[in-house]
């Protein structure tokens, strides 16, 4: 390192963990006044997925930077639900310590335009550009250590004067998005940029022809005979982990009985299995549908699933199946929200949640008045208009 540059020789920086990266929770930052560029692993998605992807198109990561990414990592781990947004559990399991990392990062979304579609999400997640489909880990890894060494070199990070011919041709490779990014003769595929013309990014053809021999390719870290790549970043192996059920959060019913019959619920006035109501997540009000009722040591409490939502100009609107019923929300891996037990306090009608909004069907968001007049045949399978042409008194 120099004083005008952070690596005077190529070499150098072609074997150091600002090249490379390293897995997220065993690194240290550079320098004190660096940042970090991860990508981190969304919680929902089975690990087999990921470590022997079968359906590669549908595999998904989370791309972006911090200045803290021990707070960062806090708070992707966390999922959440507002009216506005979802944000789908991830964790960070890949990273580098670098200068701006906001530079950076604006690259790697730029190339990988084709491989980001925020349309291919719903349309309420949070982050939806800064998730990637359709490439494995591996290969994101080393396209993204293309694109930081593309930018160290643009912005100086390394000697510039003595690497002008590498610069020149690792910016002509880097300068338009690939909708083909090709490595070990695996061809992945993004969205078609243009209609007639194919743009393919051969990994494979840029380490040999323009880096340097000798290029490290993996971390320090990594010993290639004791495992494959991929395994090592995620740790895997015999997971022998044991939860400590006096710490688990129970709100799963997968082992626990419930039942539909809302006179053997023990609840006053309950809803009935199919009405819409809502009920508080991270203090925000989220709709939901009533599925059943708990037994056990769930007696009186309800069985909510949650449902899609999109709030626009403050209106909430819901989209709706084949058959009229509002559909299942699901997490970013394509499964169904799993069921939980909800008391009944903290289920509220839209007369309560929404009191500013006319509702869209007034069988399946029953007011709390109303409750006790209704019949139990209460889930219409016709598609219902968004707002219905009058109003009722809220």
């Amino acid at each position: 390192m120099s004083g005008t540059y952070l690596y005077e020789d190529i070499s150098d920086f072609l074997n150091s963990a600002m090249w490379t990266g390293d897995k997220a929770h065993v690194q240290v930052p550079l320098h004190k006044w660096f940042g970090w560029v991860y990508i981190s692993e969304f919680n929902s998605f089975d690990k087999e997925k990921y470590l022997n992807p079968d359906d590669v198109p549908n595999l998904k990561f989370k791309i972006g930077y911090t200045l803290n990414i021990a707070q960062r990592t806090k708070a992707l781990e966390t999922s959440s639900k507002t009216n506005n947004s979802v944000q789908h559990s991830s964790t960070i399991i890949y990273s580098w310590s670098l200068p701006k990392p906001f530079l950076f990062e604006t690259k790697i979304k730029q190339f990988l335009k084709a491989f980001i579609q925020k349309d291919s999400v719903e349309e309420n997640t949070s982050g939806r550009s800064e998730i990637t489909h359709g490439l494995t880990l591996e290969t994101l890894i080393h396209v993204i250590q293309l694109c930081v060494l593309e930018q160290c070199l643009e912005h100086c990070y390394l000697n510039c004067a003595t690497n002008d011919i590498l610069k020149e041709e690792l910016q002509s490779q880097l300068r338009s998005p690939p909708d083909v990014i090709i490595e070990n003769k695996v061809r992945y595929s993004g969205q078609m940029i243009s209609k007639n013309v194919i743009k393919e990014f051969n990994v494979d053809n840029i380490w040999v022809k323009i880096l340097p021999t000798g290029s490290a390719k993996y971390p320090v870290s990594y010993d290639s005979d004791q495992s494959k790549f991929v395994q090592w970043v995620f740790n895997a192996g015999t997971d022998e982990r044991k939860e400590n059920p006096k710490l688990k959060d129970n709100d799963t019913i997968a082992d626990d009985f419930i039942i539909k019959d809302p006179i053997k619920s023990t609840i006053t006035n309950p809803f009935f299995v199919g009405e819409c109501v809502f009920t508080e997540y991270k203090k925000v009000f989220v709709p939901c549908r009533i599925v059943g009722y708990g037994l056990g040591i769930h007696l009186g409490q309800y069985v909510i699933e949650w449902i899609e939502h999109k709030l626009e100009n403050n209106v909430l609107t819901f989209p709706v199946d084949n058959e009229g019923r509002y559909k299942v929300w699901h997490d970013i891996a394509g499964n169904p929200a799993i069921h939980e037990f909800k008391l009944p306090n903290d289920i509220k009608s839209w007369q309560y949640a929404r009191r500013n909004q006319v509702r869209t069907n007034s069988r399946r968001w029953p007011f709390d008045t109303e409750r006790k007049r209704r019949t139990a045949d209460n889930e219409t399978k016709e598609p219902e208009q968004e707002v219905e042409p009058e109003q009722e008194l809220l």
